[in-house]
């Protein structure tokens, strides 16, 4: 791993912990709370570029088996919003106050319940 990659895991686990500080201070369980706390952050890039993986556990899923198209909604808009996190100047951009700007999804075949899945976020474009 090179050093610029260290820098920008550094800066996306500094911006999860911040996340999970305040979720703790307020004793929040919400939906994002439990794909925060499990998710895992495999690499990082300076350019934005974020590889995740993340259990598809029963939470995610309806009941045919397979992850529910609204909780993947959720799932890639978290990741997409914390790929920031490495690109993102100190003070110049806050999670917990960003919008996602546009989110579109296409669904090629389902995910089933207790697939472990790699995400990968690339950011194309920011607004700060």
């Amino acid at each position: 791993m090179t050093k610029s990659q260290e820098e920008a895991m550094k800066a996306l686990k500094d911006v999860f912990d911040r996340y999970r500080q305040i979720a703790a201070s307020q004793n929040f369980n919400g939906f994002d709370a439990h794909l925060m706390n499990n998710i895992r952050i495999l690499d990082a890039t300076p350019a934005g570029t974020v590889t995740f993986e993340f259990l598809i556990s029963e939470q995610y899923s309806n009941l045919n088996g397979v992850m529910h198209g609204g909780a993947g909604g959720v799932i890639f808009d978290m990741c997409t919003t914390f790929a920031l996190g490495p690109v993102a100047k100190s003070g110049s951009w806050d999670p917990l106050g960003s919008v996602t700007r546009t989110l579109n999804l296409s669904y090629l075949k389902p995910v089933p319940a207790g697939m472990f899945t790699l995400i990968q976020s690339c950011m194309r474009d920011t607004a700060f």
